[in-house]
């Protein structure tokens, strides 16, 4: 446990400072103080010996509650210091987590008191502290506390918070309420959608987790903004409804269904579709009906009809064999007409791929060239190789035609596997990310992202998760995974199942 705490703490001061205790005399609260004071001061890597001291101090501490010798306001304050004190700065690195084990060691502490005869107690204080509080920290940190919780006394606090003027307070809020099966959680979230407002995900998952809980009243306000998103210029917006739509019932849904895909059609005979969308949209009436109708809506809306009429069943969420033609790189599916890929050129693949006497590499070049043949001049794409660092093709997306193909396969050729795996490298390049990770959505042309890689990554994928929760809502990215060989440490597929995309491993 020491060493994972260890190795998890990720503060960047140069040198430690020794943080002591205050001496044999002192009650543990003040221990904690003379403790948190200096962590704070310091802000350091933490060594084993003082990780040993903050442990040893918290379990005093339990001893004197368990007591009855803590005076629980000043308990509570203690705790929520060290919280405050053990959150990271946001917006360190791409993918920091932004809780700390000194953070956590703090909210562990705390939370047992909710398992007190008067845990209401401590509910009531947080949603005080939520009130009167002017720091964004301490906020962020009782939030954090009361996320996944169901404490009435914190109700009022909580939708307060959720609608408070610092987006970080904003979005802690969400995701503390997220799933509270309650009328006014219901509205605050419906209030949210229609704002557009920060984390996608903390509202689709409320109401992914509460719908049978929604009245007539809150279904039809969600269709409202369904079916707005379903047909918005935006493909984001689009896809956001496409995420909606299946929380609906069918005499909600299908309708909205049905009339998306024929604006998306029609948009398509001014170059202003989008496959992703209409692949969703299609996937979505198929699960539905049980039928594989195709792409126009007139036979769809026929369908409907009938089913109206009594003369056809809804199916019961059936499977149903995928009729959408597509384009595939190493046998993966692709839908989409807007794609990045981010392929490794690392030493490794120079390595033989199966017995036809080429290497990684090449067969990579061969699976590429044939993807964009068979998805036509309508994809727009782009390229970006990874190694120590990555090399972006084009500055933009390009169409791929005949031209535009010879031209990236004759650029790959010129290349050579070499240097390391750093896969973000390549997505940082690919994406245009900024220092920190974070992508500009107006940038950002594709929708979907091909990563092929031939082993570990010099990341890692522990950055993969905290990066999606944090930027992913913003540009509504899928990743789907290729990886060659046995050696993957699960970047690949972390971030297709995270994103609804497709992962394959070749052998």
């Amino acid at each position: 446990m020491l060493c994972s705490l260890l190795l998890s703490v990720l503060f960047t001061a140069s040198s430690a400072v020794p943080v002591a205790s205050s001496g044999p005399r002192a009650d543990p609260l003040e221990k904690l103080a003379v403790w948190t004071a200096r962590f704070r001061r310091s802000r350091h890597d933490l060594d084993l010996e003082e990780i040993g001291e903050l442990e040893a101090v918290l379990g005093d501490l339990r001893i004197w509650t368990a007591n009855g010798s803590a005076p629980r306001l000043a308990l509570y304050e203690g705790l929520l210091d060290l919280m405050e004190a053990g959150l990271a700065p946001p917006g360190r690195e791409p993918g920091f987590e932004t809780f700390t084990p000194v953070f956590e060691q703090g909210r562990e502490a705390l939370a047992r008191q909710f398992e007190e005869p008067d845990g209401g107690h401590l509910a009531r204080h947080l949603a005080g502290v939520l009130r009167r509080s002017a720091s964004e920290e301490r906020r962020v940190a009782v939030l954090r506390l009361l996320a996944g919780r169901r404490d009435p006394p914190a109700l009022a606090a909580l939708l307060s918070a959720g609608r408070a003027p610092q987006a970080r307070v904003r979005l802690e809020a969400l995701r503390a309420l997220s799933g509270w099966p309650d009328p006014s959680v219901h509205l605050f979230f419906l209030e949210r959608l229609e704002h557009a407002e920060l984390s996608f995900a903390a509202i689709r998952d409320h109401f992914e987790t509460t719908r049978a809980d929604l009245g007539p009243l809150a279904l039809d306000r969600l269709r409202g903004v369904t079916g707005r998103l379903l047909v918005s210029e935006d493909w984001r917006g689009a896809i956001r409804g496409t995420q909606l739509v299946p929380l609906l019932p069918a005499e909600l849904a299908v309708p909205l269904l049905i009339e998306s895909l024929s604006v998306w059609r029609q948009r398509a005979t001014t170059g202003r579709s989008s496959r992703r969308v209409e692949s969703d949209i299609l996937r979505e009436l198929s699960r539905r009906s049980g039928r594989t109708l195709g792409r126009e809506p007139k036979r769809w809306r026929a369908w409907w009809k009938a089913v109206r009429a009594g003369s056809i069943q809804l199916a019961q969420e059936a499977d149903v064999p995928d009729e959408l033609s597509r384009a595939v790189f190493f046998g993966l599916p692709v839908e989409t007409d807007r794609v990045l890929f981010v392929l490794d050129r690392s030493k490794s693949m120079g390595s033989p791929f199966g017995t036809g006497g080429h290497q990684r590499f090449e067969e990579a070049i061969e699976q590429l060239a044939a993807f964009l043949e068979q998805s036509g001049p309508e994809t727009r794409f782009n390229v970006v190789l990874f190694g120590d660092r990555g090399i972006r093709w084009r500055s933009h997306l390009v169409q791929a035609t005949e031209s535009n193909r010879r031209a990236v396969e004759g650029w790959l050729r010129a290349k050579r596997p070499d240097g390391a795996t750093r896969l973000f490298e390549g997505l940082r390049a690919g994406l245009e990310l900024a220092r920190d990770g974070s992508p500009d959505p107006d940038e950002i042309e594709v929708d979907t992202v091909v990563l092929l890689c031939d082993g570990a990554t010099a990341e890692g994928s522990r950055w993969v998760r905290p990066w999606l929760t944090r930027w992913n809502d913003s540009v509504q990215l899928v990743f789907h995974g290729v990886l060659i060989g046995t050696q993957g440490d699960g970047t690949l597929r972390a971030l297709a199942d995270a994103t609804g995309g497709h992962f394959l491993r070749v052998q």
